[in-house]
């Protein structure tokens, strides 16, 4: 059981804006995309998370969550960069926030 002896008195309220900007900045990278993007911003959201868990791997010194962490960001990323071979856009957009049409088409 966690006991709130254990955390300091403002921990909670930092929690708490961490994760409304996490949950703001999330938002304003997908929002601006088409449909085409959004697999792609899905992987790279997804690999996001692997690397938050590597980071607490090394937080808590636990190995385990070191190399699933960084296996689920690998494989994430992995994919986002076949989804934007895929549907024709480019990383550089989609870790901007924006999907751009591929070159040539109008």
């Amino acid at each position: 059981m966690f006991f709130r002896e254990t955390v300091a008195p403002g921990a909670y309220r930092y929690f708490a804006l961490f994760s409304l900007l996490a949950l703001l900045l999330g938002a304003l990278i997908v929002l601006p995309l088409d449909s085409a993007g959004i697999p792609a911003a899905n992987y790279m959201l997804n690999g996001y998370a692997g690397l938050a868990a590597c980071s607490a791997g090394f937080i808590f010194q636990n190995m385990l969550l070191v190399g699933a962490g960084a296996l689920v960001a690998a494989s994430s990323f992995r994919l986002m960069l076949v989804m934007c071979k895929a549907g024709g856009g480019s990383v550089v957009a989609i870790l901007a926030g924006s999907f751009q049409a591929p070159s040539g088409s109008k």
